[in-house]
């Protein structure tokens, strides 16, 4: 995703831009109980977390580990990633 390749390009403000439209785009079709949304939250959570922002980056980590727990449940290998 856009998201992903400006983040690998520590390009952090618009990675966060690009996953807050990508979050915005799942709000709106109702793609918010969904595998890949989870893994939008996650990487907004390392997003955070490589900016220091730790407390929002345990907040978006943990909201995409309930997700995937809650859709693929614990034994799955979508949980445990």
């Amino acid at each position: 995703s856009c998201g992903q390749i400006s983040y690998s390009l520590r390009r952090y403000k618009t990675a966060e831009n690009h996953f807050n439209r990508a979050m915005n785009l799942y709000d709106r079709n109702g793609g918010t109980n969904s595998l890949s949304y989870s893994q939008t939250l996650a990487n907004k959570g390392l997003l955070y977390q490589s900016t220091g922002r730790y407390y929002e980056s345990e907040e978006f980590t943990q909201k995409a580990l309930d997700l995937r727990k809650t859709l693929a449940g614990e034994k799955s290998s979508a949980y445990a990633a």
